[in-house]
């Protein structure tokens, strides 16, 4: 992920001979600090890296998608429940693109086998 200034990103990777590619095809996109959910029984879904960093300072597992508001993907999901996370608690900005996110990632609560 790159940043620009005042607020643009973008999305980039090494090939081969380590040169910078401007795409993500063929790259597993996964949840922020996938890793770090691992066994966690709540997460938090929360707009962007600064946030779910916040979260965690105080303790509290939080996680976010790439891509920002309204780019929740249904393997995102999936991703959860396979690390353990049967608690979903959304806290959604009052960007008016969060809501879809918002409402999509709400799924590890409410598919079987989650409670």
């Amino acid at each position: 992920m790159v940043r620009f200034r005042p607020k643009g990103f973008a999305q980039r990777q090494r090939d081969a001979l380590g040169n910078w590619l401007w795409k993500r095809e063929g790259v597993r996109r996964v949840v922020y600090r996938l890793h770090e959910l691992q066994g966690k029984p709540t997460a938090f879904v929360v707009e962007g890296e600064k946030d779910a960093d916040a979260l965690w300072r105080l303790c509290l597992p939080a996680t976010t998608n790439a891509g920002g508001a309204g780019q929740w993907r249904d393997d995102y999901t999936t991703q959860l429940q396979t690390a353990g996370v049967k608690r979903v608690v959304v806290l959604p900005t009052t960007i008016p693109l969060a809501k879809p996110t918002a409402e999509r990632s709400r799924g590890p609560a409410t598919t079987p086998g989650c409670s």
